[in-house]
């Protein structure tokens, strides 16, 4: 019985956590589209007066987008950390 209690809770929990799995890679995804866009625009940090040349604006952009990989995958770990935490508390 306690066992079927914890596998619907942690079901439960695992379906209200896919939202907010959800959000964070359209997140990730959003991040990533408005540095592309301002890398191609050379706005902010990628215009001519802030970058040298090219490689410079490449360099810093590859770095932007990195940055926010390592941030999107933190998170994940996040999520999935706090979700077995709390399926495992219920067993």
């Amino acid at each position: 019985m306690i066992t079927l209690i914890a596998a619907v809770t942690a079901g439960v929990i695992a379906h209200f956590k896919f939202s907010e799995k959800k959000q964070n890679y359209r997140n990730l995804a959003e991040s990533m589209k408005r540095e592309v866009a301002m890398y191609e625009c050379r706005a902010q940090e990628y215009g001519r007066e802030k970058t040298e040349n090219e490689e410079q604006a490449k360099d810093i952009f590859l770095q932007a987008i990195e940055k926010i990989i390592e941030d999107g995958y933190r998170k994940s770990r996040e999520v999935e950390t706090a979700e077995q935490s709390i399926a495992e508390s219920k067993v």
